[in-house]
């Protein structure tokens, strides 16, 4: 009678190491799940992050290269109209070239503007992700 007794004993203390084994491994199972969600969540919040920092990158080039055609196109009407004002009567010719230079100045002010204010909203939403701009432009 004491040998049953003690081999009950060890088989109810085997069955709830088991069961607290299984339900370990259930909370670990579902611990690890919950952490590679948290760490896929974290790669798609760093690749956006790099996807935006990549796109300011092009878009400042952009609008440094904009405000260069600009300044050079500003530059060419400005030289055309002085030139217009030191001849006598201008040309068809003459005239229609410096309305040419006037109308590309303003097309370059344009796109300049368009991608300033592209390039301010980008780094305004990056701001709000959490991404500095600050540091990326001394990089460049």
């Amino acid at each position: 009678m004491p040998t049953a007794s003690l081999e009950f004993t060890l088989f109810m203390n085997t069955a709830g190491v088991a069961q607290g084994m299984g339900r370990a491994r259930k909370e670990v199972a579902a611990g690890l799940r919950g952490l590679a969600q948290a760490a896929k969540d974290e790669s798609k919040r760093i690749e956006d992050a790099l996807a935006s920092i990549t796109a300011f990158r092009e878009l400042k080039k952009g609008v440094t290269d904009a405000k260069a055609e600009w300044v050079k196109a500003q530059t060419e009407a400005t030289r055309l109209g002085a030139a217009l004002n030191q001849v006598g009567p201008p040309t068809k010719a003459m005239v229609k070239e410096f309305e040419k230079a006037k109308k590309i100045a303003a097309e370059a002010q344009s796109k300049f503007q368009d991608q300033s204010v592209a390039l301010n909203s980008l780094r305004t939403s990056m701001a709000a992700a959490g991404v500095s701009t600050t540091g990326l432009a001394a990089t460049q």
